[in-house]
């Protein structure tokens, strides 16, 4: 057994030392060191022995056993060193008490010759026998006027005997006890020192607090967790190793350290030591009828060993019941427990504390670590349990329906609802990836549709709010792939899934489960679904070109918020911005101003609202209140806001700044749109081409004809181009024809073309088309007819760049009218407040178009992310798509969303171009 360092009993060894002292004047005398286990009594005497010894006294010692009871006198006889021999042969002839004691003083008388005192030291005395305690009852007070000095040592115990008795008398009237108390706190951290031969670390004093202050456990403890490597030592510091600053009653105790600790248990009855079991299965406090009935014995029976783990120190009484004295104790001892042992009892420990009124949390926890569970009795109890614990602590009420899912073989609808509340909870604690993991996990194991899409709602919430838009998509399609799915079911995770998909590059692909949400909503009046998925069909309709739809689609959205009753306005909001796409600025702006009521909530910021206002303004030109409107959603935005819908507010911004010649605040705002664009793979279009405009108003044209000529030409990248001021196609394709990327040109042109044609009412558009088919051309008559008009609509700012290309054609071409247009434009510029200061191109010296070197798509390599160039480097190397998706461990439905995003960045149509343009260009590299 480990000796430690006797610290923090220094008085009891001053008695000691001057007790021996006196005894060299002649005086005797008796002190008891009394103490539970491990409290230093045995240091104690040995420090007194060797105290003794070195003064010159005469030292005999002893030790008490459990066979002593066995032998009558063993305890004496053995210590003094008279055994055998003619004494023991009149101790079984059967001597009489007088002449047994007069041996014993004689023995005593020889050992005190020649004048040295005599130390008698004997320890355990709680185990003496019968006939040594009586003996010293009479042995101690006679030789009180000779030089002999007892010094005895035992625990306190429970024990009622002849011995007991005997000793308990002869220390009241002839003995000086000295009890040794529990150490204090800057004892412990000396012991510490002196254990670790150091400077002991914050963790590893907080660790050892929790003995409470009992020296052994200490001690052990840090010897057990050096020894096991756990301590970690730098110079004269000793420090728990990372991960090791907690012990509980998992087993991370060291396993040293619960041997020892139940090796100190061996002096406890086997009813005592299974009361101390039973505690440490039926949780502090605990009380006897709870123990009775976990053991499954009689109450007096557990009285008894009751008192006598609470007289050894182990145990505590008090209100409302027993307690352990330290938890170091409690937890080596449930360790002991072999796996079987704990899950039995506590099973029927769970039993045992509904029947005595048990809060329901404490059923659950029995229920829980008793292995296995009946599903719906575990779903029972956990519920019961949350109800209660969830005002009080909603922290652990979650946690406990967590581990519910590791004890049940499958998830329900009634397990589903539970853990859907649950992630619902942990999200409002701040516990959000908590959230999302137990959602994610449950998914896997539910057992129905219904199930799963009562958990997937709270998941798709979490998902979204992280922007994880293609995490979203992915499981509502593994679930709606399942059969038996209740209708109501199927039009929510449709709703969410076209959601989700207008948050990535393939929000045309919105279309389809949009529609059929809506369809199953109407059928079954989910207003609120009706209202999302609506919401979602708009959306995809602008980017695929369909500006009527769009503005149809919104309009059943609010109407189907409106009926639903939703405290919400981003269905309106969006609405606004449909109707400015057609053109209808005022109607924009009355739906707009029902969104300022304060009563109505945005779930997405107040941000949202500021920026379709700026959207509305710089459309109608006004760019002090665009600036106005745009600053103020910069400010509002949340840190957690969604990555996807912030873009546009910082390409307003940048725009706005553009237009009114801020190029500093125009580069941080695209700096900021281009970061979220990398991290979500979206709406780089509506990014880039205001990258050109900044560039062209900077006077670095090189560059900004390169960034034209690798913008990517598809339909949602179009509908970046061609919102707000509208002024974005002009200026790609003016850029592009500068450059002399003629087919760039064409293409960007065809594309707005393709727009107008399938959205004639709408001015702007058509006279967008004519506009940028005059700069491809160089026709000044056309670029006049575009003038003539955008005269019909109400962007100004669209007016005043092509009344710019168009007086420029003409004065190149000495035709009249030209000088006129251009102080029209710059009337309009001045009245925006822009300060407009286009540089145009030295007629001598145009930029090279970038040509097969790869400097074409300079700028729309730097645009993917490094997952789309993993993908993009096997698809180059002839991998497939499922090939690419197993190398990557991911799902083949993200290897074609990072694929179809890369095509549309780079502007291919094909792998056989993918392949060739990555083999020319050498692309960044990739992590």
């Amino acid at each position: 057994m480990l000796e430690q360092p006797l610290v923090g009993r220094e008085a009891a060894v001053e008695l000691i030392e001057n007790a021996i002292e006196a005894a060299f004047h002649g005086r005797g005398g008796c002190l008891v060191l009394e103490a539970p286990s491990g409290f230093g009594k045995t240091r104690a005497l040995k420090h007194a022995a060797r105290f003794a010894t070195a003064a010159g006294a005469r030292v005999v010692q002893g030790q008490a056993t459990r066979l002593d009871q066995l032998a009558p006198l063993s305890t004496l006889t053995t210590t003094l060193g008279i055994c055998g021999g003619p004494f023991e042969a009149q101790l079984e002839q059967g001597a009489g008490n007088t002449a047994t004691i007069g041996r014993l003083r004689a023995r005593l008388g020889e050992l005190v010759s020649e004048g040295r005192p005599l130390l008698v030291a004997i320890d355990d005395m709680q185990r003496c026998d019968d006939l040594s305690a009586l003996a010293l009852r009479i042995l101690v007070p006679s030789l009180l006027d000779r030089p002999v000095l007892w010094l005895l040592a035992r625990r306190p115990s429970a024990r009622r005997d002849q011995a007991h008795d005997a000793l308990d008398a002869l220390f009241d009237s002839h003995a000086q006890r000295i009890e040794l108390p529990l150490l204090h706190q800057d004892s412990v951290h000396r012991l510490c020192r002196e254990l670790v031969d150091g400077q002991p670390g914050d963790r590893l004093l907080s660790l050892v607090e929790h003995a409470r202050g009992h020296p052994f456990l200490v001690s052990e403890l840090v010897h057990s967790l050096d020894r096991g490597g756990r301590i970690h030592r730098e110079g004269t510091l000793a420090e728990l190793a990372e991960g090791q600053d907690s012990a509980s009653s998992d087993g991370e105790l060291p396993p040293a350290f619960v041997t020892a600790v139940c090796e100190r248990l061996i002096d406890l009855s086997p009813g005592a030591r299974k009361v101390l079991e039973a505690g440490t299965v039926l949780g502090e406090p605990f009380t006897v009828h709870e123990a009775a009935g976990l053991l499954t014995d009689s109450v007096n029976d557990v009285l008894r060993a009751t008192d006598e783990a609470v007289t050894s120190g182990y145990l505590v009484e008090g209100e409302p019941g027993l307690t352990f004295r330290d938890c170091l104790t409690r937890q080596a001892v449930y360790a002991s427990l072999s796996t079987s042992a704990r899950r039995a009892l506590h099973r029927e420990a769970a039993a045992i504390v509904g029947q005595e009124g048990r809060p329901p949390s404490q059923v659950a926890e029995h229920l829980l670590l008793g292995g296995p569970l009946n599903r719906q009795a575990a779903l029972d109890a956990v519920s019961k349990a949350t109800a209660e614990l969830f005002q009080e602590s909603p922290d652990a009420a979650a946690d406990l329906t967590i581990r519910l899912l590791d004890k049940v073989d499958g998830v329900d609808q009634a397990a589903a609802s539970l853990l859907a509340d649950t992630m619902r909870t942990l999200a409002c604690l701040g516990r959000a990836d908590d959230a999302r993991a137990l959602g994610e996990r449950v998914l896997h194991r539910v057992d129905d549709a219904t199930a799963g899409g009562m958990v997937l709602r709270e998941l798709t919430e979490l998902l979204g709010a992280a922007g994880d838009s293609e995490a979203i998509i992915e499981h509502t399609r593994r679930v709606l792939a399942q059969a038996g799915i209740p209708d109501a079911v199927r039009a929510e995770l449709l709703a969410e899934q076209a959601h989700a998909l207008t948050h990535t590059s393939a929000m045309a692909d919105a279309a389809e489960p949009a529609r059929y949400a809506v369809e199953i909503a109407q059928q079954e009046g989910l207003r609120a679904v009706a209202a999302r998925a609506s919401l979602a069909g708009s959306m995809a309709a602008r980017v695929r070109g369909e500006l009527g739809a769009s503005y149809e689609l919104a309009r059943c959205a609010v109407e189907a918020a409106d009926a639903a009753e939703l405290p919400v306005r981003y269905p309106r909001m969006w609405l606004a911005s449909a109707l400015v796409a057609l053109d209808k600025f005022a109607e924009a702006e009355a739906t707009l101003s029902l969104c300022e009521g304060a009563n109505i909530y945005i779930p997405r910021g107040q941000w949202l609202l500021r920026l379709r206002t700026a959207q509305l303004h710089l459309a109608a030109g006004e760019l002090d209140k665009a600036a106005a409107a745009s600053a103020a959603g910069l400010s509002e935005l949340e840190p957690n806001a969604p990555v996807c819908d912030s873009i546009p507010l910082f390409a307003v911004a940048a725009e706005v700044a553009t237009l009114r010649g801020e190029f500093a605040d125009a580069e941080q705002h695209l700096d900021a749109a281009f970061e979220r664009a990398h991290r979500s793979g979206t709406r780089y279009g509506e990014v880039a081409w205001r990258k050109a405009l900044l560039l062209e108003a900077k006077g670095q044209l090189d560059a900004a004809v390169r960034t034209a000529a690798s913008y990517p030409i598809t339909t949602s990248h179009l509908d970046g181009l061609v919102a707000d001021s509208l002024i974005g196609p002009a200026t790609m394709v003016r850029l592009a024809v500068r450059g002399g990327a003629t087919e760039q040109a064409r293409a960007l042109a065809l594309g707005v073309r393709t727009l107008a044609e399938s959205n004639h009412s709408v001015a702007s558009l058509v006279a967008a088309a004519t506009h940028v088919e005059g700069l491809v051309s160089g026709d000044p008559a056309m670029l006049t007819r575009a003038v003539d008009l955008y005269r019909y609509s109400p962007r100004p700012l669209a007016l005043a760049t092509a009344l710019e290309d168009a007086g420029a054609a003409l004065l190149e071409r000495d035709q009249p009218h030209g000088e006129q247009m251009r102080t029209e434009a710059a009337a309009i510029w001045s009245a925006a407040n822009a300060k407009r200061a286009r540089n145009e191109p030295d007629p001598d010296s145009h930029p090279r178009f970038p040509g097969a070197s790869g400097d074409a798509h300079e700028v729309a390599w730097r645009t993917l992310t490094p997952a789309e160039l993993r993908v993009v480097r096997l698809v180059a190397e002839g991998m497939t798509n499922r090939a690419v998706a197993s190398a990557l461990v991911v799902s083949p439905h993200t290897v074609d969303s990072h694929l179809r995003r890369s095509f549309e960045k780079l502007n291919v149509t094909n792998r056989v171009e993918l392949t060739r343009l990555y083999l020319a260009a050498q692309p960044p590299s990739i992590p």
